[in-house]
């Protein structure tokens, strides 16, 4: 059965079977972000599965040409015009500020399912929407502009950054917009799911032939309260902080490769992350704010929520699933940022950081 709020361009699975056995030791479930016409990266990721012996869900991505991203675009732009009207006693005219919902937390950690709320009611069908008089109250967004954006086609600007994006002055396109989208269906998913903790995958990786026995050895080192693992990140130190546990392991090849658990600094990149059920309810509470949402990439989004400590995480160092970007980025030009990594023995590469 497909969510309610999935809009019908970006359909994807809602609350798939769980699989029995936990994967990679950790998780109960895995999901591959990918949209449905790149069958090229599919069988790539068939071929890792199998592998690895594991097995996963694939989730269909949204377009970044999707009416939900339009839409999105649309809300975005008066928002922000909005915002950027309303003067504040620190920092005046011009300077978007705002606070987060008080009860956010009391959400994250109810026993029901996440309803409706924020920028989840910009693509809901018009026969849910705001206008409509059998929305409750209490899903209704204190954000909402006051007349629905017009269905003529809009020319959007770059809308201008909120003010705890620091130095980004990277435009939002809709393929960013799309990318955002599609992580947070799944996302909600997780958190409305009953299941434990969950790995999110998009569908160009390489991962580490030993990610197994890794991960076993690292997380019971994890605080119970942990609510997001990066197991690949990018343009960022993440052993910054003192390790929780640091491991060596022996290879095939009588080399050993060492792995590290840290408290993340300012992880980018969201080519391979494990969420908790609550951090998965707080991930998507933040990501859902109508004055935070689709505000810049979703990864930056997603760092500077670790750096100002809204979420709990810590990072796998050095990566144990790093981007392969042999074929074409769909959210940026050519093969995607400059940024490379390397596994010790990933599927798909040999042993090269073994000199190291």
């Amino acid at each position: 059965m497909k969510s309610a709020l999935h809009n019908s361009s970006c359909q994807q699975l809602s609350h798939p079977p769980v699989l029995s056995d936990k994967l990679l030791g950790i998780v109960s479930n895995v999901y591959v972000i990918s949209l449905p016409r790149r069958t090229d990266r599919r069988i790539q990721m068939d071929l890792l599965k199998d592998v690895l012996h594991l097995d996963w869900i694939y989730i269909d991505a949204c377009e970044a040409d999707a009416s939900a991203v339009t839409t999105i675009l649309r809300q975005v732009h008066v928002l922000r015009s909005q915002l950027m009207s309303r003067p504040t006693p620190e920092v005046g005219v011009g300077v978007p500020v705002f606070d987060w919902p008080h009860d956010m937390e009391d959400m994250v950690y109810s026993q029901e399912e996440l309803r409706p709320f924020g920028a989840d009611l910009w693509t809901l069908p018009s026969s849910h929407s705001l206008s409509d008089l059998a929305v409750h109250a209490q899903t209704a967004d204190p954000y909402a502009p006051t007349h629905a954006p017009s269905d003529k086609a809009l020319v959007v600007s770059d809308p201008p950054p909120l003010a705890c994006t620091s130095g980004n002055d990277v435009h939002l396109t809709a393929a960013k917009v799309a990318c955002w989208y599609s992580h947070l269906q799944t996302i909600r998913d997780i958190a409305n799911g009953k299941h434990g903790a969950s790995l999110i995958l998009e569908d160009d990786v390489d991962i580490e032939r030993d990610v197994e026995g890794r991960l076993r050895a690292l997380w019971d080192a994890l605080p119970s309260d942990w609510d997001i693992v990066y197991l690949g990140h990018c343009w960022s130190n993440e052993s910054q902080f003192p390790p929780l546990r640091r491991i060596y392991l022996q290879l095939p090849s009588g080399r050993f490769a060492r792995s590290a658990l840290h408290p993340s600094s300012a992880p980018k990149c969201t080519h391979a992350y494990v969420l908790s059920r609550i951090g998965a309810r707080r991930v998507a509470a933040h990501l859902r704010h109508p004055p935070f949402a689709y505000s810049r990439a979703i990864d930056q989004a997603l760092a500077w929520l670790v750096q100002s400590g809204r979420l709990r995480a810590f990072s796998i160092v050095p990566p144990v699933v790093m981007q392969r970007k042999i074929a074409g980025s769909d959210v940026m030009p050519g093969l995607g940022s400059a940024w490379r990594d390397e596994l010790y023995d990933g599927v798909f590469g040999g042993p090269s950081l073994l000199a190291k």
